[in-house]
């Protein structure tokens, strides 16, 4: 959703409108970041990826958004589909210990993924798909409430 205001000179009431508008992006921001962490917390199992989920309400230019998003270098691999690869073998030791009881597995997991690459989980696609209706709402209500 896209919001422009333009104003030779900026009115006395648009810093109430940009307060609401931050407002509603800060509450749709905590829906999608809650809704993000369900879905993360399937897909880990340390529970690094989940606690990773963050956001930020920025105002740069003319422009305010929301950025969403995860702190872990490793969060787009499991988000998106691979072509085959060499996965570090460190990287799932710890993986394989956890969900399968054996970091020894690390290797023969390591080679299939260079043979097949791995299925995305797509946390971040659906957790804003499923709740774009809901932050406009959010966005909008806010908005109603200064006028």
């Amino acid at each position: 959703m896209q919001i422009q205001l333009n104003f030779k000179e900026k009115p006395k009431w648009a810093d109430i409108l940009i307060g609401s508008i931050k407002k509603g992006l800060t509450k749709s921001s905590i829906v999608i970041v809650n809704n993000l962490k369900d879905r993360t917390d399937i897909v880990g199992v340390s529970g690094d990826l989940r606690k990773s989920n963050r956001y930020e309400i920025k105002e740069e230019q003319k422009e305010i958004f929301s950025r969403i998003y995860n702190t872990k270098e490793y969060a787009p691999f499991v988000e998106f589909d691979t072509r085959p690869h060499w996965p570090p073998i460190s990287a799932l030791k710890d993986w394989c210990r956890l969900k399968l009881g054996d970091e020894g597995l690390a290797f023969v997991i390591a080679r299939n993924i260079s043979k097949k690459g791995t299925k995305g989980k797509h946390f971040f696609r659906d957790a804003l798909y499923n709740n774009q209706d809901k932050a406009k709402e959010i966005i909008i209500a806010e908005i109603r409430k200064v006028l």
